[in-house]
């Protein structure tokens, strides 16, 4: 009785928390600016622009840490893309996050990444709270009201969970998946209440299944595609991973292969040797290549080719390796000394760390790789030879049983008719008779 009414109240409770998450972005402009501050504690500010890109991707994020403050009467959160404001508040780059203090006339700057984590952390430090008891929600919920703008709009790959009242651990499955990526802007995690949402759910996606979960690539917003697996935090890790190269592990660490990339590794593998020669030629190759292929890499694979191009012009100006070394060093160094960098600065540094990692490992890669090619030519020669055996096997097996039908088929000769003996000699006497008569004549 007592483990069931702890379910209860769990499941109540989890439930009361999902019902607050809906939250509210104000929408502010130079006319109304004044008028809606006046009075409050703390307006935290996402200051954009309606064909700034960089601002679609990370609103989301903003709207996700709105989430944690539902109905809270002290601290709001709204948005301006009012080009007066921006020019009057000196903003040079966007989006950029400001905020205003109640009594305080000219608002400041918050500089940090656009994140859950990094704005609830500086709203703390402003506030002087102690913010470490607040629920904080990763996926960002979705209505009618700002589904396009959230889903549809930004050049970023989104998974969306489809959930009603019943599905709350499915819920909680995607708040531990969003958090698991919430430093990644390539990825965001949605989530749509079908209770509440019904026409939107209907209107949006064929299938009427609950809980379900639906992707949207980066590159094709149109259409999504129904994810068929299991919802878990593994099932959906890895599914990312795969669809977008992030790599990290269910618990937000990264694999050694996140920030690589694929096609780059290979292309360096395939030219190992002039480049460990210090060939500067094959170098000069190499880079050409990944220029070409960088035009197919998605938006966040960008940063890291550019440092897979900038590791090899360095090899290529000196002819050695010495560069990786040193970059260790200096991003281990920055590592240790990590209290002033945002979460995102240190995910990028230790991405960089992976790809230094391929190239200082690159001997013993070429030299597996030299090996698994062998491997696989001794393996290919093998199964060349097998098959030539089998076939030889086979026409062999078909010429025996072939002698053999021809050994046992049955000698066949040629019949000739028997004549009717009465009729056939009365016939050719009569015609002996009839030629002779003719003859005489």
């Amino acid at each position: 009785m007592k483990c069931h009414l702890t379910y209860i109240y769990r499941t109540l409770l989890i439930l009361a928390n999902f019902v607050l998450s809906f939250a509210e972005v104000f929408e502010l402009n130079k006319d109304n600016l004044e008028t809606f501050r006046k009075g409050k504690l703390l307006v935290v500010i996402f200051v954009d622009s309606p064909t700034c890109t960089r601002c679609r991707i990370q609103f989301p994020f903003f709207v996700a840490t709105s989430q944690a403050f539902p109905s809270d009467p002290e601290v709001f959160f709204a948005r301006v893309h009012d080009p007066r404001l921006v020019q009057e508040w000196g903003i040079t780059e966007l989006p950029a996050l400001i905020y205003y203090r109640d009594g305080i006339e000219e608002p400041d700057f918050f500089p940090v990444d656009v994140t859950v984590d990094d704005i609830i952390d500086e709203i703390a430090r402003r506030l002087h709270g102690n913010f470490g008891g607040l629920e904080r929600f990763y996926a960002v919920e979705v209505t009618s009201n700002n589904f396009r703008e959230i889903v549809k709009t930004p050049k970023q790959s989104v998974l969306l969970l489809t959930y009603d009242k019943n599905s709350l651990e499915e819920v909680k499955v995607m708040e531990q998946v969003a958090k698991v990526y919430r430093n990644d802007d390539a990825i965001l995690i949605c989530k749509l209440n079908v209770d509440k949402e019904m026409e939107l759910r209907d209107k949006e996606f064929k299938s009427r299944d609950v809980p379900a979960v639906f992707w949207y690539s980066a590159d094709e917003k149109k259409t999504p595609k129904r994810f068929g697996g299991h919802i878990s935090i593994y099932m959906e890790t890895t599914f990312i991973n795969e669809q977008t190269g992030l790599n990290r592990n269910p618990d937000g660490s990264m694999k050694p292969t996140s920030g690589r990339i694929d096609q780059y590794d290979n292309r360096v593998l395939e030219f190992a040797d002039g480049l460990l020669e210090g060939d500067k030629e094959v170098m000069g190759r190499i880079v050409s290549h990944l220029l070409i292929e960088k035009a197919q890499l998605t938006r966040h694979e960008n940063e890291f080719a550019n440092y897979y191009i900038f590791l090899l012009d360095k090899i290529r100006a000196t002819g050695k390796m010495d560069i990786v070394n040193s970059q260790l060093e200096d991003i281990a160094q920055k590592l240790d000394q990590h209290e002033d960098m945002t979460a995102k600065q240190e995910d990028t540094l230790k991405r960089k760390r992976n790809i230094l990692g391929f190239f200082k490992n690159l001997p013993d890669e070429n030299e597996r790789m030299k090996q698994d090619r062998a491997e696989r030519r001794e393996r290919e020669e093998m199964e060349r030879q097998e098959r030539e055996l089998e076939e030889e096997e086979i026409r062999q097996k078909e010429e025996a049983e072939e002698k053999l039908r021809r050994a046992t088929e049955p000698i066949r000769t040629k019949v000739v008719p028997k004549k009717k003996d009465a009729q056939r000699d009365e016939y050719t006497a009569q015609a002996t008779i009839h030629r002779r008569a003719h003859e005489e004549l």
